[in-house]
This record gives C-alpha cells, sequence and structure tokens, in this order.
C-alpha cells in the first residue's frame, strides 16, 4: 500500500483539479519540440537539382539539420553554386561536391553557422569580378572559387582542391568583406 501526503490527496479525489494533465501535455509538448529541433536527411542522388539532391534536401532542411549521403552517392554534380542559407552539418566522408567549372562550388551565407565533415570540393571556376562560365556575376569577388564562407564555417577533414580563381584563392576558404569586418571589431 502507497500513503500519500495529504497535500496530494486533492489529485486521487479531484481529477479535475488536478495539475498533472495540464504538466502532462506541457512535457508532451517540450518533448515532441526537442524531437523536431534536428533531423539526419539524406542525399540519394549525385544530381544538380531534383528531388533526393543535395540542393533539394537543403531547401528542405530545418536549422540544426545533419546532412548525409546515401551509399552509392560519391560526387554531386553542381551546375551552380550551392548556397548554406541555414545552419547545418553536412557529413560526407567520401563525397565529392564538383563545381564542373561552372561557378563557385560552395558559399556559406551571412548568419549561418556550418559544418562540412570529410567532403572534397573541387572544379570551383570564377574569372574577372566572380563571373562564372555563363557570364553571370556570382559575387562580385573573384575570390574563393571552392568557398566563399560570409558566415561561422568548421572544416573536419574537408578538402578543397582543383579550383581556380583569377583574382586568387581558387581553393582558399575566403571570407566576405563583411565578415573579415565583423571577424576584425
Amino acid at each position: 500500500m502507497i500513503t500519500l501526503p495529504s497535500r496530494l490527496s486533492p489529485c486521487l479525489h479531484l481529477p479535475r483539479r488536478c495539475p498533472l494533465p495540464r504538466l502532462g501535455v506541457a512535457l508532451a509538448a517540450a518533448l515532441l519540440a526537442a524531437s523536431a529541433q534536428a533531423a539526419t536527411l539524406s542525399v540519394t542522388n549525385g544530381g544538380n537539382s531534383g528531388t533526393g539532391s543535395l540542393r533539394d534536401v537543403l531547401a528542405n532542411a530545418s536549422p540544426g539539420d545533419t546532412i548525409d549521403f546515401a551509399p552509392g552517392v560519391v560526387t554531386v554534380y553542381l551546375a551552380s553554386e550551392l548556397a548554406l542559407a541555414r545552419d547545418v552539418t553536412i557529413h560526407g566522408p567520401g563525397v565529392t561536391l564538383d563545381g564542373q567549372l561552372k561557378g563557385r562550388v560552395l558559399q556559406v551565407n551571412t548568419g549561418v553557422n556550418a559544418t562540412l565533415r570529410g567532403l572534397t570540393l573541387t572544379n570551383g571556376l570564377l574569372a574577372g569580378k566572380g563571373i562564372d562560365w555563363n557570364g553571370n556575376q556570382a559575387s562580385g569577388s573573384s575570390y574563393g572559387a571552392g568557398i566563399l564562407n560570409n558566415g561561422t564555417l568548421v572544416l573536419d577533414g574537408v578538402k578543397v582542391q582543383g579550383n581556380y580563381a583569377t583574382g586568387g584563392g581558387g581553393g582558399e576558404v575566403a571570407p566576405s568583406a563583411a565578415a573579415a569586418a565583423a571577424a576584425a571589431a
């Protein structure tokens, strides 16, 4: 037999006055919110766009999500710059992001915290003032054909190689002037 202190007895005799159901609803809502905060999403094909592409998965990601790659996806062929607009982690041991010499491979947008793990970024190309192969001005800068970082970026086991920029820094993780100014402040 369990004996409860008298101050808890209203819950046993008058359930409508008991705070436990409301506490249970609040606890359930908090648990659901916590479990919905971050997910792991998978890239299922190496195409530039379309369902299951890295571009598609990034567009559907929520801040804090982790993106990985399904077995068999070893190269993602990009036809244009890939922009990180949300805080994400991209975990791709052995996966190559190939810019196909059509522009910058990756840009981290202002205010974004991103982590890249185990990727290779290659074949980025910028000329003049950030002009891509189609004659579009990508950024007004020909620096950072591999990565242009305007946010906060962590590289873990990442190779940035075989990128070309006439302004220099073909393979560099080049911060924008605004990011450099913020870092100096």
